[in-house]
């Protein structure tokens, strides 16, 4: 799927692009968002399980768009999508792991101005998370704690409003879902991420 969605955003780019490059109509961006994500994940069953999905995100972004009709750019980030905490009780015995992620983004965005200065935009990539997982058993016989680590390529997605305070300055709310992939010692984890942010962008 990341594949697929990557070499789209390559094609768009290169369809597009070509004319407003030749006009040198552009501007490099830097964008910082924060707000919540949310995962999604298969619950335990059996025993009091409880489950704290959500937690604070926040992502950077930098790129370059070529301003058109439609703007089209690409980007390159940072994403911290915060952490999940679980727990379940069976007995005498007590689990609890928590699970964050954190992934470097490279990907193509493009946005439309249908009623200046409001716009929508749209980006999509690659993603290259990194999770980490610690855990704790608490039993009568003695607890048992340990961590790990795994990283893998997955793919991020989104779609966003923004406003234009000025010509070089915007503030917007972005909706992204995150393909989180894990892979270590030939065991792999899977999580779809989804994330609500508050943006600053500025161009220059």
């Amino acid at each position: 799927m990341n594949k697929y969605l990557i070499s789209l955003a390559a094609l768009a780019l290169a369809g597009a692009c070509g004319p407003v490059l030749a006009q040198d109509n552009g501007a490099f961006v830097g964008n910082a968002g924060v707000g919540q994500a949310k995962y999604h994940v298969d619950e335990a069953t059996g025993g009091n399980y409880a489950q704290d999905d959500s937690d604070t995100s926040a992502a950077l972004r930098l790129g370059y768009l070529w301003h058109g009709p439609v703007d089209f750019g690409i980007e390159t980030g940072y994403v911290d999508l915060g952490e999940l905490k679980a727990s379940l009780i069976s007995g005498a015995v007590l689990e609890e792991a928590r699970v964050s992620a954190k992934g470097w983004m490279l990907g193509a965005t493009g946005r439309y101005h249908f009623a200046d200065p409001w716009f929508v935009s749209a980006r999509g990539g690659w993603l290259r998370s990194s999770s980490d997982v610690d855990y704790r058993v608490s039993a009568p016989v003695g607890p048992v704690a340990g961590s790990g680590n795994a990283d893998g390529d997955g793919w991020y997605g989104g779609v966003g409003l923004g406003y234009d305070v000025s010509p070089a300055f915007s503030l917007g709310l972005n909706y992204d879902r995150y393909r989180v992939e894990a892979k270590a010692d030939g065991v792999s984890a899977d999580a779809d991420v989804d994330t609500w942010m508050v943006t600053a962008e500025y161009r220059y």
